[in-house]
Formats: structure tokens, C-alpha cells, sequence
């Protein structure tokens, strides 16, 4: 397994195979889901306790991942700390942005097209998280269907996600100098050109 480096705000770092704190890898874990689930589970051992806090960040195949909140250490020996620390992808961020609708809208619904929908989307995350989220590649105004999509009470991922879902479309979130940049594909991800098989 490759080194997997935490990345904390204050700029240093914490390796997690590391003959200093005598810390190594006993697990790790990718979930990753199509408009769902992206989140890194791994399971770390060390004889001294380590420092993760809310923030931190790791890289994996390409992909950052942050940690939302803080891991329950267990004690199993005078210098044996077992960990399991979740890092989750960017896309949880809009989970902390309730989805307001724009001023001129009516009522629990607002009519747009695509394009239309995910600007109001990034500026709803944008007043929870100022100037962090920008809208990258995305089809043209007037270029998809108008349609109306119910907000009431949600939160951003859950109103992106239905978006996505009505469209026809998969997002990709890539971080950037400071900010995260929304994408709308029609395929979101690397396609390899090669197959798998097995039985």
C-alpha cells in the first residue's frame, strides 16, 4: 500500500506509516457510489495517540478527502492506539448549506433548467462556505429542459443529487486554490480501456 499522508490546516503533516511514531495501516476502505457515497475508512495502529482534528485531509488515487469528524481512539496497551478515522469527499461539504430558493421563486419550487438550478445551488453553498465553490463545466443556458424541482427542506447534496437524477447528468467535484469547482458530466470519472472479468 502507498503512503497516505494527513494533511493538517495548519500545513504539517502526519504519515501514517511511520517508523517516528511507529504507526502503520491495518485497513483501508473506498466507498464510492454514483450520486451517493465517497468516503475512506481506515483502520490505523500507533503507539502514541495522533493528531487528527475536523479538516484534515488525505489524497487518494487523485481524490481529496476530509475529515468531518473526530475518530474515538482505543487504548488496548501501554503504547498500542487503535484507530478508525473516516475521511469523507468533498461532495459532504453541501450537506452544511441548507437549499434557499432565489428571491424572484414561489413557493417550494423552483422552474429552471440545468443550468439554471445548479447556480442557485453554488450560491446556497456559497453562503455557508463564502467564495469556496465555483461552477465549472456545465451545459449552456437554454441548452437542457426547464423543469421545476422540489426543495423544501433539504440541504444542498440532497437537492444536487436530485438534479443530477432528473437530468440525466453525474457531478465531479475537484478542488482548486482555496475552492471546490462543481462539473456536470454526462459520464463523471475515468473510463479504462480495458475489462474485468471473473468466474
Amino acid at each position: 500500500m502507498e503512503q497516505i499522508i494527513i494533511h493538517h490546516a495548519d500545513g504539517s503533516e502526519t504519515p501514517l506509516f511511520s517508523r517516528k511514531n511507529v504507526s502503520g495501516i491495518s485497513k483501508a476502505t473506498q466507498k464510492t457510489a454514483l450520486l451517493s457515497d465517497d468516503a475512506v475508512t481506515i483502520g490505523v495502529s500507533s503507539a502514541v495517540p495522533l493528531p487528527v482534528g475536523i479538516g484534515d485531509r488525505i489524497e487518494v488515487y487523485g481524490r481529496t478527502y476530509k475529515a468531518n469528524q473526530l475518530p474515538q481512539p482505543t487504548k488496548n496497551g501501554q503504547r498500542r492506539f487503535e484507530y478508525d478515522i473516516t475521511f469523507e469527499g468533498l461532495q459532504y461539504d453541501l450537506i452544511d448549506a441548507q437549499y434557499k430558493l432565489p428571491p424572484d421563486a414561489y413557493g417550494d419550487t423552483y422552474y429552471s433548467d440545468l443550468r439554471g438550478h445548479l447556480t442557485v445551488l453554488v450560491w446556497n453553498a456559497n453562503r455557508v462556505q463564502p467564495n469556496k465553490w465555483h461552477l465549472g463545466d456545465c451545459p449552456a443556458t437554454g441548452a437542457t429542459a426547464y423543469k421545476n424541482i422540489n426543495t423544501a427542506s433539504r440541504n444542498c447534496l440532497q437537492v444536487l443529487q436530485d438534479i443530477c437524477s432528473e437530468w440525466g447528468v453525474e457531478f465531479e467535484i475537484t478542488p482548486g486554490d482555496g475552492f471546490n469547482t462543481l462539473n456536470i458530466k454526462e459520464k463523471a470519472g475515468i473510463t479504462h480501456p480495458f475489462t474485468l472479468r471473473y468466474g
